[in-house]
């Protein structure tokens, strides 16, 4: 669009070759307010400016006026590029620039803008004053042409003229006091103030609160009677606080209702905003704690069932399993400040809405002062796994009325930590193997418990504790145990818990459980048996030699070897009676130490009654020895048989000789005759 412009500019300066001076435009500018222009203190609102321009004169030249001049003037008459920047004032505009654009000289531009009014402004005609920056087109020679350029950054100012008067009926809230706490009701008071110019006749004011706040029905008004301008009046109201609010400020409104001069009701309100407190009445500190987590095991038992001669039921051995849960017992310690008014009476309850979390104890605080403090422990019981879990403290007492009454909810964290009390830090074991005693000797990192009582627990019936306790003082110390591993346990890893009972700084009788693995080993002392030699013959007694190899890895002490028969064989020495009740007397052979791959001689004397009939009979041998920390052990029963010979004829061997005797005496006779 300029192009043209340009071109009808320059030819209608070719008219007048003569004048060769810049031509432009001196605008001003006016502004008023569209509508009224009264204000009131405190208001905020939209109003609309109008803001104009005009053209004044004309710089350096004036404009010739002919056939042209129509095409040119509309721009350079325009203010271009128009920006509003308010001025700090009573009567403040919210946007800091307000860009309107271009502005042609005898049209008017309105402009919206929010204005906020100071509450403490006097009455009277105040104005708002603009700075005003803009551009304009202007008619530069060059030579016997003309050009067309446009300044920028020009800079003027308006102002808008208000009146600021009071409302005939307004008021004011000067300030709020609360003690508002999450969990209670608490009491508002607000100072209210007739800020308008006339009276408020028989005022009555009412607080609404939304929710979660709640107003108490019979403190949510008060009558304040006639207040005149400028009179003040405190307003008290009653408000609920439910548990778990925010700690931040929740709108409510107070409304005024009254009659005017006229007797007309009439009705004004005010918004406020009402803050609760987190802290309440009582600041918690956590100063220390303990929890770990329960163990979940499967305890395998063996039950002997007993023999029932009515049922023909013989006696067996079963095994039964049960799956326990063994909780831990830890603390949580507190310090709960006062930080309300005096409190008489006091006791805490922490709770927790995870079933897997108990407190069993209500620790007493007793008559607490204002500021005052005490040092609180919780005892808890927990089946929770390892994690941080959310629990709360609730303070209640006696008010200084002697009602029940009691603080806000407090929440606290409470952390289960992985690691007991005491961490097993060495596992050191001793003849651990299948079918032996051994031991185990534990050793602990570094830990604040001291009096610490330890219970061995095996959740596998073929390794299980031999002495199942042990005390300890301190972290420092060791603990052992001895085991018994079964026939029939594997060799491997077998997993051992410990339950530990202990005391600390803050808390006593704690519990917690800690799992180790232990290394049970092959079978150590393994016994083969290399020849076993017998002369047994019926109603008689003969030898029996057992030559035996110790076939194992271990060194044995103090040995004997045991031989066990059944009638009609019996151990000499010890006569019929018990194989008479079907209970064998085992005899015994003394053989001392015996190394890895020695063999040994064990020599018996065995009475073989007179009706043993010819055969081989069962017998068992044991050994009984002693390991290299002096503990006993006895052998599986290694089964051999033993031969019976049958006696030789020694009746018929004599009644041969007898009558070879007679034979012969009877021949010498008949040849003494015959001499004769």
């Amino acid at each position: 669009m300029r192009a043209p412009l340009l071109a009808t500019a320059v030819a209608f300066l070719l008219i007048y070759p003569a004048v060769a001076q810049e031509i432009s435009a001196s605008i001003d500018f006016h502004a008023s307010v569209a509508g009224s222009n009264v204000l009131h203190p405190g208001d905020k609102k939209a109003i609309t400016i109008v803001l104009s321009c005009e053209v004044v004169g004309w710089l350096d030249n004036p404009l010739p006026i002919n056939e042209n001049t129509s095409n040119i003037l509309p721009m350079l008459t325009t203010a271009k590029s128009v920006i509003l920047e308010p001025r700090n004032s009573q009567i403040e505009v919210e946007s800091e620039s307000i860009l309107v654009g271009d502005v042609p000289c005898g049209r008017a531009i309105p402009v919206s803008v929010v204005v906020s009014v100071d509450k403490d402004i006097y009455e009277g005609k105040r104005a708002l004053y603009f700075d005003i920056t803009y551009s304009k087109a202007k008619m530069v020679p060059v030579g016997n042409n003309y050009t067309i350029n446009f300044e920028t950054g020009l800079e003027t100012s308006v102002d808008v003229e208000f009146e600021v008067k009071k409302k005939d009926y307004d008021f004011d809230v000067i300030s709020i006091t609360s003690d508002l706490v999450a969990g209670r009701e608490g009491v508002l008071k607000v100072k209210l103030e007739n800020t308008g110019e006339k009276a408020l006749e028989d005022a009555i004011f009412i607080l609404n609160a939304t929710p979660p706040l709640m107003v108490e029905p019979k403190a949510m008004s008060v009558y304040a009677g006639n207040l005149d301008a400028g009179e003040s009046f405190e307003a008290m109201f009653k408000v609920y606080v439910p548990e778990g609010v925010f700690q931040q400020s929740y709108p409510a409104e107070v409304v005024a209702v009254f009659r005017t001069s006229s007797g007309m009701p009439y009705k004004l309100s005010k918004p406020i905003g009402l803050k609760i407190e987190g802290a309440g009445y009582f600041e918690v500190e956590k100063i220390g704690e303990f929890l770990s987590p329960a163990k979940t095991l499967r305890v395998e038992q063996s039950v002997q069932i007993p023999s029932i001669p009515l049922l023909q039921q013989q006696s067996s051995e079963q095994k039964m399993s049960n799956v326990v849960t063994i909780p831990s017992r830890g603390y949580l310690a507190l310090r709960i400040t006062n930080t309300g008014d005096e409190i008489r009476d006091a006791f805490a309850v922490l709770s927790f809405d995870n079933p897997l979390l108990k407190s069993t104890s209500t620790p007493y605080l007793g008559d607490v002062k204002r500021g005052e403090s005490r040092d609180v422990v919780f005892y808890i019981t927990s089946s929770a796994p390892p994690g941080s879990y959310l629990g709360y403290v609730v303070v209640k007492y006696r008010d200084e009325y002697g009602d029940e009454a009691f603080g806000p909810k407090i929440y606290v964290s409470v952390n289960v930590s992985p690691a007991p009390a005491l961490k097993v830090s060495k596992v050191e074991t001793s003849n651990l193997g299948i079918g032996l005693v051994g031991e185990v000797k534990l050793s602990f990192a570094q830990s604040d418990a001291r009096n610490v009582k330890l219970y061995l627990l095996s959740p596998d019936s073929t390794v299980s504790p031999v002495t199942s306790s042990s005390y300890v003082e301190s972290s420092g110390d060791t603990a052992t145990f001895r085991v018994k591993v079964s026939n029939d346990a594997v060799a491997g890893n077998h997993l051992l818990y410990l339950v530990e009972t202990f005391d600390d700084d803050f808390a006593s009788d704690l519990v917690s459980v800690e799992e180790f693995p232990i290394y049970v080993a092959p079978k150590l002392a393994a016994f083969q048996v290399v020849s076993v030699r017998s002369d047994l013959k019926p109603d008689s007694t003969g030898d029996v030699v057992v030559e035996l190899k110790n076939a194992g890895n271990a060194e044995i002490y103090n040995a004997v070897v045991m031989l066990e028969v059944s009638p009609p064989l019996s151990i000499a020495g010890t006569g019929t009676f018990g194989g008479m009740l079907g209970e064998s007397q085992p005899g015994e052979y003394f053989v001392g130490t015996v190394k890895p791959g020695d063999v040994v001689t064990a020599r018996f004397r065995v009475d073989v009654d007179k009706d043993a009939g010819e055969g081989s009979y069962p017998a068992s041998i044991k050994v009984k020895y002693y390991d290299e920390s002096n503990y006993e052990h006895t052998s599986n029963s290694i089964v051999v048989s033993l031969e019976v010979k049958p006696s030789p004829p020694y009746i018929l061997y004599a009644a041969i000789c007898i009558a070879a005797i007679g034979f012969i005496i009877g021949a010498a006779i008949v040849r003494k005759r015959r001499k004769q």
